[in-house]
């Protein structure tokens, strides 16, 4: 019977081991499950693929700023002053000229730069068919609606795009640094950042033998048009060069769109050393103020129409608009119209009554400038913005989303350097330095130590393994020979030491840092600490300060 015991114990503890053995080749067939080499897909077929995706992303982001709802938000815009753009005789020369004949049909260009002028979908008419060398520099006040002129072009051009012709990407230059990155390398990293797929390498090609991955092929064979918003974020010291780098990476042949607020862009140009720095080949337009009848007629409509008590609410303010008061000059810009139809207007299930009425806005010894009526908007947005809703509760309080969001300002200006671009694979830089690595301890100690410790009850089970004094000692004890039970036999709840609480143990020693040596007797260890919880000789006392507490 002993000796069959002993057969089958042996049997199971082969088993076992054999088991282990395989597991590694076992994880490695799963991981390499569905990764079977494939043939890279056309670089054609990438772009096609990227404008699907980029077009799916910003019709969500469209919904989510509302762009659309009551309606699109009015922009129109002129020729920019002379002194920002390339003279037009030159963009049609550059035109004519260009290896392969023009972009576009020349019948279509404007006849002079006073052709650009438009309004709303117009926009893509322009870039697309009267621009010659379809290079265009979007500028115009805070708040005017570059970015929201920009996602209507890039949009109607995803529209219009062939198959296989170049992808409209928007780029966000905030997040650029011309003295460390060359262009095409940004824009790669940002494509790959937001768009894993073109990390892979990208398919052979003769012409480029070495074009890295999918992003920066699709960069050099001119299948990305980019979008480039926001020359005045970058910091005033690197926007010239800035510039020059995109007049060197994109040549005249390239189409591009880059959008600035109009005098850092002037600035931009007229360097201190007295020379004038455009965008080569490259026409400019300037964003308009809203006219009076375009603004209360957005508010009015986004107020359930023109009749509605909710819109009479507007009647003093509309009265207003067009004149030089400072609430006048706020709404005559998109920026202004959103904030105030978010504060002032009321949602289908609210009525006008509890809500602040927007004749506030004309007091002018509340707010005697426009910058006291721009400060007063975007103070009472974000509680405006999460007032509570019946058909579509906020997960959140305006106290928690205000407490939020000025700890993510704060990040920005003091742990990024000032960008306004946020992105949540940065925000781990927003925490205390040691907060990470100490999570970190404690995940990985909790993981390893689970998984130790479950192996070892595994053994325990299948081999009748266990923590039992030696057998001399265990036969002098019982005074023959006969083995007495351990006092870590199966029967003890404490037969087996808690590798979970030392694998935290070593890594709570091991993120906090703690190098002294020293000697800790476990008489002395904290009340809180497990009493199985095994004495490391050699680490200090930090380790257990750390712990301490985190113990049931």
């Amino acid at each position: 019977m002993r000796s069959a015991l002993g057969v089958g114990s042996a049997e199971s503890a082969l088993a076992v081991l054999v088991a282990f053995l395989g597991l590694p080749a076992v994880v490695i067939g799963v991981l390499r499950f569905g990764t079977t080499e494939r043939a890279p897909a056309p670089l054609e077929e990438v772009a096609d693929g990227l404008a699907q995706g980029v077009r799916e992303q910003w019709e969500a982001e469209a919904r989510v700023r509302r762009l659309n709802d009551p309606r699109p938000l009015p922009v129109a815009w002129t020729a920019a002053d002379a002194d920002l753009a390339e003279p037009w005789s030159l963009l049609r020369e550059l035109a004519e000229n260009w290896p392969g004949g023009p972009p576009s049909d020349p019948s279509k260009w404007a006849a002079s730069p006073g052709g650009l002028a438009g309004k709303d979908a117009e926009i893509d008419q322009v870039f697309s068919e009267r621009l010659p060398t379809r290079r265009l520099v979007v500028l115009g006040e805070p708040g005017a609606g570059k970015t929201v002129l920009l996602i209507r072009l890039r949009q109607a051009l995803l529209e219009h795009r062939p198959a296989g012709g170049p992808a409209p990407v928007l780029f966000s230059l905030a997040s650029w640094n011309p003295a460390r990155q060359d262009l095409y390398t940004w824009m790669a990293d940002q494509l790959a950042r937001d768009h894993p797929a073109l990390r892979d390498p990208a398919p052979a090609d003769p012409v480029q033998p070495r074009s890295g991955t999918r992003a920066h092929a699709l960069l050099v064979h001119r299948l990305i048009l980019p979008i480039l918003d926001g020359l005045d974020e970058l910091p005033e010291a690197v926007r010239l060069r800035a510039l020059d780098a995109i007049n060197q990476g994109l040549p005249h042949r390239q189409p591009l769109v880059l959008s600035s607020r109009t005098a850092e862009y002037r600035d931009t140009l007229n360097s201190s050393a007295g020379t004038t720095v455009r965008l080569n080949g490259a026409a400019g337009i300037r964003l308009l103020p809203l006219d009076a009848a375009q603004a209360i007629a957005y508010l009015q409509r986004d107020a359930d129409g023109p009749d509605t008590a909710a819109a009479a609410r507007w009647n003093r303010v509309a009265a207003s608009l067009g004149t030089d008061l400072p609430a006048a000059q706020t709404l005559s810009t998109p920026l202004g119209l959103v904030l105030a139809r978010t504060i002032y207007n009321p949602r289908p299930d609210e009525s006008p009554a509890h809500l602040a009425h927007p004749d506030e806005l004309l007091d002018q010894n509340r707010f005697p400038t426009r910058g006291d009526v721009d400060t007063h908007l975007f103070a009472a947005f974000v509680p405006a913005a999460y007032r509570p809703d019946t058909w579509h509760p906020s997960r959140w309080t305006a106290r928690q989303a205000r407490h939020t969001l000025t700890f993510l300002a704060h990040h920005l200006e003091h742990s990024l350097g000032g960008t306004a671009d946020l992105a949540w694979w940065q925000l781990h830089k927003a925490l205390p330095r040691h907060l990470p690595a100490l999570v970190a301890g404690l995940v990985s100690g909790l993981v390893l130590g689970l998984g130790q410790s479950m192996w070892w009850e595994f053994l325990v089970a299948r081999c009748g393994l266990a923590l039992r004094p030696r057998a001399a000692e265990r036969t002098a004890a019982s005074g023959g020979g006969v083995p007495v039970p351990s006092p870590r036999s199966p029967a003890s709840p404490c037969r087996t030491p808690s590798l979970i609480g030392w694998q935290l143990y070593v890594s709570l020693v091991t993120v906090c840092g703690c190098r002294g040596p020293g000697s800790v007797s476990p008489e002395r260890l904290p009340p809180v600490m497990p009493l199985n919880l095994p004495y490391l000789p050699g680490t200090g006392s930090c380790g257990l300060t750390c712990v301490k507490g985190l113990h049931p």
